[in-house]
């Protein structure tokens, strides 16, 4: 139970993430490009036994989370990507953090992303805060 004006931590998975995993992982393949085609339209996972996609569960669309926040009764702040475009690196990653400006620049990329709400699904995770009405 929340008390009044507490704050709230609301965490979903986006319903696009299967799609980028398709991509970043060169699992272009009819049965992977189609099991992540019915969860982005349907937010709804049901994994296949021989997939590596997770389990169970519902996957968010960005305006879905905020809905349900509505739907609580909360008062919801802008919600933002957890993991940023750097993730696209893949096996990259490592090698280009190591180097400063790359470094920065990354995080910076990733600062000038993190709210943009067109951008979110791209993200694995969002995060949203919002405040219990006092």
């Amino acid at each position: 139970m929340l008390r009044p004006g507490g704050l709230l931590l609301a965490g979903a998975i986006s319903r696009y993430i299967p799609m980028v995993k398709v991509l970043t992982r060169n699992l272009l393949d009819q049965r992977s490009m189609s099991i992540a085609r019915q969860i982005a339209n349907t937010g709804q996972h049901r994994p296949d036994p021989d997939q590596d996609f997770f389990t169970t569960a519902f996957f968010h669309h960005p305006r879905g989370l905020e809905r349900e926040i509505r739907q609580a009764v909360f008062q919801p702040r802008t919600p933002l990507a957890v993991e940023g475009p750097a993730r696209l690196l893949g096996a990259q990653f490592k090698e280009r953090w190591s180097h400063p400006e790359t470094r920065q620049w990354l995080l910076d990329l990733t600062r000038s992303m993190e709210a943009d709400s067109s951008l979110l699904g791209v993200s694995g995770h969002m995060i949203s805060t919002a405040r219990k009405p006092e």
